[in-house]
Formats: C-alpha cells, sequence, structure tokens
C-alpha cells in the first residue's frame, strides 16, 4: 500500500508540474527567458520530470486504474447509480440556482460593492456540485470497510494544496487561493468517482447518462 500511495503522490506531484508550465511561461514572457533566471530552471525541471519520472508512472496508473478490486453485487451497482443519481439532480437544482443568480445573491446577503466575488461564488458552486458527486461511492467503501479508497483521495487532494492554493495566491490573491482549493478539490473527486466506476465496472458514458442527464435535462 506505501507504494501505491507513493507513486499516486508522485504522479499527482509531475502532473502540477506539467502543469506549472504554462504559468511560469506566462510569467516570464515579461522579463524574458535568461539562463540567470531562476524560474527557466525551474520550468526545465517541470518540463523534464514529464519525461521522467512522468511516463513510466503514467503506465503505472493505467495499470493501477484497471486493477484493482471488483463490486459485482448488482444490487449494489443499482444502490450507487440510483444514488449518485439522486443528489446528482439535488445538487443540480441547487447549484444551477446559485450560479444563475450569484449577483442578486450576494446583493441581497451582503448589500452592494461586492461585485468581485462574483467569480468566487461560481467557483465555490462548481467545486462543491463535483465534490457532493463522491458521497455515495465514499458511503459504499466504507460499509465494506475499503476506507483506504478515501486515503487516496486524500493524499491527491493534499499534494494538489500545497502546491495550487500558495502558488496561485501569489498570482491571484484571494481568487487564485480559490481556484487553487477547486483544483485541490474537483481532480481528486474525479479520481475518486472513476476509480469507483471501475470497480463497478460501470463505464464513464454509463455513469454520465444515468447520473448526470436528469440534472442537465
Amino acid at each position: 500500500k506505501l507504494h501505491k500511495y507513493s507513486r499516486l503522490c508522485a504522479l499527482t506531484l509531475v502532473a502540477s508540474m506539467a502543469g506549472a508550465v504554462p504559468f511560469l511561461a506566462l510569467s516570464m514572457g515579461k522579463s524574458g527567458i535568461s539562463i540567470s533566471n531562476p524560474r527557466t530552471w525551474i520550468m526545465v525541471i517541470c518540463g523534464l520530470s514529464v519525461l521522467w519520472p512522468g511516463i513510466p508512472l503514467v503506465k503505472w496508473f493505467r495499470q493501477f486504474m484497471k486493477g484493482g478490486e471488483r463490486l459485482v453485487a448488482a444490487e449494489t451497482k443499482a444502490i450507487y447509480l440510483n444514488g449518485c443519481r439522486h443528489i446528482n439532480l439535488i445538487n443540480f437544482i441547487l447549484y444551477a440556482f446559485i450560479l444563475c443568480a450569484a449577483p442578486q445573491l450576494l446583493l441581497a446577503w451582503v448589500g452592494p460593492g461586492y461585485g468581485s466575488a462574483i467569480p468566487i461564488t461560481w467557483l465555490v458552486a462548481v467545486m462543491s456540485l463535483i465534490h457532493l458527486a463522491t458521497g455515495v461511492g465514499t458511503s459504499i467503501f466504507k460499509g465494506v470497510n475499503r476506507t483506504g479508497r478515501e486515503l487516496e483521495y486524500t493524499l491527491i487532494q493534499l499534494v494538489l494544496a500545497l502546491i495550487w492554493i500558495p502558488g496561485l495566491i501569489h498570482q491571484g490573491g484571494l481568487v487564485g487561493a480559490v481556484v487553487g482549493t477547486l483544483i485541490s478539490i474537483v481532480v481528486p473527486s474525479v479520481y475518486f468517482i472513476q476509480r469507483t466506476n471501475v470497480a463497478f465496472r460501470i463505464p464513464f458514458g454509463e455513469y454520465c447518462a444515468s447520473t448526470l442527464r436528469p440534472g442537465v435535462s
């Protein structure tokens, strides 16, 4: 298990380093690329990390996602899909309203002069909508005593939070902090959902058709 968790953390770190390359290139666009600039070397290291250990880790991750235990009980699968459908339907209604009415809600709650909080409200709504979709899978894995799946989620979230929240605070202040929080929650949430779908042998298309389409329509 230590081998699995360490590789997940390493892959998350490499993915974050690859994702940081465009930000570094953008910040260097103003000052120019120079050998004496530390950001140049950081960008080079981040780029090389994609080749190694990035490629071996991606190969391992693809095999890892295909393997693992399977939950074959049809009743449990039905509970999972129905639970996800219901919770997503409720959340779509709630957060779609927040996304559409964010300016009016902020005006009613805190008064005028807080227009800068509207993007933050949108980001938090999207983040909460995706994060809450993991609730049913979490409950099922707790019920079958497979809480290690939650630890995987937590470790990925921790690595992303330590990298992206401070970095984006430096770039964008409060909005950057919210974006960093969104990244650190949405990415592991999507990972956990897909990991659960693999355990139930549910194709991603079937999951979307069963649980997301009712809320969208």
